[in-house]
């Protein structure tokens, strides 16, 4: 992508064929969403081998307060557990 680090590309291509290889993402447009989505942008204060991890873990960003969010995706109206 235009204007980031070689690096973010190299690790969300490697990371997209991990989820890929692993059978989790089977739709041809899920596959385009991983091999394109600038995972990096956000979480920022996340180091780039955390934003690209291909593991199943949850990148946990600080928020106002004692709270902390996560940059995992929720259903809308669900309540984090």
């Amino acid at each position: 992508m235009p204007g980031e680090p070689a690096e973010a590309g190299r690790l969300r291509d490697a990371m997209a064929q991990t989820v890929i290889d692993g059978g989790w993402a089977t739709s041809p447009a899920v596959q385009q969403a991983l091999r394109s989505v600038p995972r990096h942008r956000f979480a920022p204060e996340a180091p780039l081998s955390t934003a690209y991890d291909g593991s199943d873990r949850a990148v946990v960003t600080p928020a106002t307060g004692r709270e902390r969010r996560s940059a995992r995706s929720r259903r809308r109206g669900s309540r984090p557990t």
